[in-house]
């Protein structure tokens, strides 16, 4: 439960900002107090406009639960609902459900990566991404991994999966696309498990414990041409 709002109970201690040889250079410090954790994170930002991320999670000394997921999230405008990756598809992977998922370059449209569950819920992830990008046409953001990383696009706020209603729990009736695009950019999220098919534990191997963890990708802008 700690983590279910890691992300907004964090508390901002630094923001400081420096140039570096023709860069611009960030650095973000957040800390949960009752959790004990932080992290740390460095924009470093170029002259044609791609933005170095390195992200670094600090468990502090508190004993804490394994972590569900991590990474970043971003929100973009409805209309970047293009989406093209070069990773594992066509459908979604998880980190110990990939084997039938290919190595190869995709594309399609941000709502068709939501899986209709019976009872929605996590979707539409996509593992061992070299680069994922979102486009409305005209420009676009890239991210491309460093090395890899995992990813997800969804149609509307994240959280309306947590938002299900109790009487009606078809997909198709509770999780309807709306003018948002939510960006789901993950070092790793842990496994499914279910290999019973439904409620068998994660195997370890597919966890992430609360250790120290390092993540970096890096953000590009996209003009399309039309020809």
């Amino acid at each position: 439960a700690i983590w279910r709002n890691a992300g907004e109970e964090m508390t901002v201690h630094l923001v400081e900002g420096e140039m570096v040889n023709g860069r611009a250079v960030v650095k973000v410090h957040m800390a949960h107090e009752r959790g004990g954790f932080s992290t740390s994170t460095v924009y470093t930002i170029s002259g044609h406009g791609n933005v170095a991320v390195d992200h670094r999670f600090d468990p502090g000394e508190s004993e804490l639960p394994e972590l569900p997921r991590f990474g970043m999230i971003m929100t973009l405008p409805g209309d970047f609902s293009k989406l093209k990756w070069y990773g594992r598809g066509p459908h979604e992977s998880y980190w110990d459900r990939k084997t039938s998922a290919a190595i190869g370059l995709y594309d399609g449209s941000v709502w068709a990566q939501t899986f209709p569950y019976v009872r929605p819920q996590e979707t539409g992830n996509k593992t061992d991404v070299r680069w994922m990008s979102l486009t409305n046409g005209t420009v676009g953001l890239k991210i491309a991994g460093a090395p890899t990383f995992d990813g997800s696009v969804h149609h509307y706020p994240y959280e309306d999966l947590d938002h299900v209603s109790h009487s009606q729990r078809h997909g198709a009736v509770d999780i309807r696309p709306k003018d948002v695009v939510t960006w789901l950019v993950d070092y790793r999220q842990m496994g499914v498990g279910g290999d019973n098919s439904w409620g068998a534990r994660t195997h370890p191997e597919y966890t992430l414990p609360a250790l120290g963890y390092d993540f970096s990708f890096i953000m590009q802008p996209l003009v399309i041409e039309n020809r």
